[in-house]
């Protein structure tokens, strides 16, 4: 959740880029390539997420397999 409003605010702030001091094509390729780098960074972030959850619960299951095969040996 931080990670995200941080990224919405970095994008925010590269929006504004264009806004007073800086016009032109120059200033919009770097707002359009920047934005395309968060964008990137963002989608690696959730990706890497997503990635280490599941390694979380695969890992839990296995745990919780082992744990009960230990139980049944001792019975």
């Amino acid at each position: 959740s931080k990670f995200n409003d941080e990224m919405a605010s970095l994008k925010e702030i590269v929006g504004a880029t264009t806004q007073n001091d800086w016009k032109g094509p120059d200033a919009e390729l770097f707002v359009s390539n920047t934005n395309a780098k968060i964008e990137k960074l963002n989608n690696e972030y959730t990706e890497f997420l997503d990635q280490l959850m599941a390694l979380i619960n695969e890992n839990h299951d296995v745990f919780k397999e082992t744990q009960q095969r230990n139980i049944n040996m001792q019975g």
